[in-house]
């Protein structure tokens, strides 16, 4: 049955298969992963889209043709460059976008009286999930069509939008919708006792056929979790727990989503975020430079031995003193470094950077908080992921507007003579270029801190610091970035007098990093120094603690009150040694750290002879 205006359809139905499942929502990750698990796990599926009719008038194209109706594509990229095109199977097609089509697909699935619905994914957006927001009705209305076919049949909603506790918040929107409209009783109670909306949590990589317009998802291979449902009730339908072929894994006690969640972010998102400021800085555009099976990819082996370091030694160790020695996150990174290294499929630098204030307290900052309660030691790959960050939220001398910055790219110069864009500037996000040729790029970035009583945005800040360039002037803006609650969002461990000192090696040595990167130091060569075991990095290299390269505080003293003597932690080589020390505090500094080492380089020439 198929209900038309036109050459145009209001919703195409199969005119056999009746849907037992309703996706609201066409997104890519939608049909790329809950619609072929649904389909194994023997449900028959139509998708509604939200707003648009793309989607319908695809399918209804592909109809047309016997040898592709009543499917859609979906690519996958495997890791030797092939791609495999499935064609996913689906029974229906329509859009929630105008009163006309809503109302025809709303009808149509009414009448299926013999044909519950027991599923509906929903895919909105981040947008779409908020109060009183149209999907949000529109999934009300979906739930009426529900309750109208079996008044006393089981409903699972089940969200693919990245969003913390996504089925509550669902079910919260959903329950305010119900108070606050005229509905009958019996449906308010139905949906109260019958439907049960899902947390979950998503995770595959995609992107879109070149040429498709969207319509084709183009994916790497589907990850252990693919998508994570919690069930503590037992309500899901037993199909999706024979779906782990399709990255479905299902969990029935309370707690373990909110670990797969944290393991996700620390781990996946952390080393991201912690990669991907130093490839953009470097001119690595995609992630797929990473791939060390690349002979052309020169820098993949001291990235990959970077990202590892902060694995094993960081999120690892964080990761058992937070949620215990069984939490699986060595299988999470394993799976996830599989995926990250894939020679065929990479995602830009430069898009993943966006927010990147945001993302390193979200994302890293909850591994240093872990280590430093534990009392456990952070290290300098930690620091440089963090100095990262900030050395790409520097802006440059040249102007700026509406929140725009532009920086410039390690081992150039930040006196950038024009940014007029030309052939060589790619927009790689919301109307920002990159111009490796002319060596700047442009950022947004809204991260409100407080330096010295005074309120401004982290660039600004970080601009001001720039002018002077040594450790000791970097600390207060530093400082602030991290203890900012849109930053580093590490406050707490700030003003714990048990975790205060610690906090401060790590500010100290996330200046020193940034101070060096800022002077002109290539990112690429501080990673180096730590790979190579050089100067301060002693044996243990990345492993080194920060506390070895943390700057005395600005009244030439360490923490403790006493000048220890040890290897100085800026080489002879880096440009800091050409930048002038401009305050008090920066020469206290200086001068101690050059008397703690020439009394480290007396007593180690002593011992050789001894």
């Amino acid at each position: 049955m198929t209900t038309t205006t036109g050459t145009n359809s209001y919703y195409l139905s199969h005119p056999t298969s009746l849907p037992n499942a309703i996706c609201l929502g066409s997104g890519r990750f939608l049909r790329s992963v809950l619609v072929p698990a649904l389909n194994a796990g023997g449900f028959r599926t139509t998708i509604l889209q939200t707003r648009g009719t793309s989607f319908l008038e695809y399918l209804e194209n592909r109809c047309n043709d016997e040898e592709t109706s009543w499917n859609y594509e979906v690519d996958t990229v495997e890791s030797d460059g092939s791609v495999q095109t499935e064609f996913v199977p689906c029974c229906g097609a329509g859009s929630m976008g105008t009163v006309e089509h809503k109302d025809a697909a709303l009808t149509w699935l009414a009448e299926q009286r013999n044909n519950p619905i027991r599923v509906i994914g929903v895919g909105v957006t981040e947008a779409g999930l908020a109060s009183g927001s149209k999907s949000m009705k529109d999934l009300v209305d979906l739930l009426g069509v529900c309750f109208r076919v079996d008044p006393s049949g089981a409903v699972s909603v089940i969200n693919t939008d990245n969003v913390p506790l996504n089925g509550d918040v669902i079910s919260s929107i959903v329950h305010e919708l119900l108070l606050t409209g005229e509905l009958e009783t019996e449906f308010v109670e139905f949906v109260q006792s019958h439907v049960t909306f899902h947390n979950s949590m998503v995770d595959r990589i995609t992107s879109q056929r070149e040429g498709s317009n969207g319509l084709v998802p183009r994916c790497e291979p589907v990850p252990a979790k693919a998508l994570v449902i919690e069930d503590l009730h037992g309500v899901l339908p037993k199909e999706f727990h024979e779906l782990k072929k399709y990255g479905v894994v299902v969990r029935s006690s309370s707690g373990q989503l909110s670990v797969d969640i944290a393991l996700k972010l620390r781990v996946a998102n952390g080393t991201h975020t912690a990669i991907a400021h130093v490839m953009a800085l470097n001119g690595l555009l995609m992630t797929d430079a990473l791939s060390e099976s690349v002979e052309e990819n020169k820098h993949s082996g001291i990235l990959m031995r970077y990202l590892d370091s902060i694995f094993m030694d960081q999120i690892w160790v964080a990761a058992k003193s937070c949620f215990g020695d069984d939490v699986d996150a060595d299988a999470v990174y394993q799976d996830w470094r599989k995926r990250l290294t894939h020679p065929y499929f990479g995602l830009s630098t430069f898009f993943i950077t966006q927010n990147g204030a945001a993302k390193g307290g979200i994302r890293i900052s909850p591994t240093v908080k872990d280590l430093i309660k534990s009392k456990k030691e952070v290290s300098v790959s930690v620091c440089f992921s963090i100095a990262s960050i900030l050395r790409f939220l520097t802006p440059a001398s040249c102007k700026h507007s509406k929140d725009i910055y532009v920086g410039w790219l390690s081992g150039t110069s930040d006196a950038i003579s024009s940014t007029e864009k030309n052939e060589y500037s790619i927009t790689y996000a919301d109307g920002m270029c990159y111009n490796l040729n002319d060596g700047w790029y442009e950022f947004k970035c809204v991260c409100p801190i407080l330096v010295e009583g005074q309120r401004m945005n982290l660039p600004e800040a970080l601009k001001q610091f720039s002018s002077k360039g040594q450790p000791a002037d970097a600390l207060d803006v530093v400082a602030a970035y991290l203890v900012a609650k849109n930053g580093g969002d590490l406050a707490d461990i700030a003003k714990n007098p048990e975790t205060k000192e610690q906090f401060e090696d790590f500010t100290s040595a996330v200046a020193t990093l940034y101070s060096r990167m800022v002077a002109g130091d290539e990112m690429l060569s501080l990673l180096s120094e730590m790979d190579s075991q050089s100067g301060c990095y002693g044996a243990e290299g990345f492993f080194t603690s920060c506390r070895s390269i943390a700057a005395f505080n600005t009244q030439g003293e360490c923490n403790d009150g006493v000048l220890p003597y040890r290897e100085s932690h800026i080489p002879d080589e880096s440009r800091l040694m050409d930048t002038p020390c401009l305050t008090t505090n920066a020469v206290r500094s200086v001068v101690m750290e050059e008397v703690a080492a020439s009394h480290f380089t007396l007593l180690k020439n002593q011992s050789k002879q001894i």
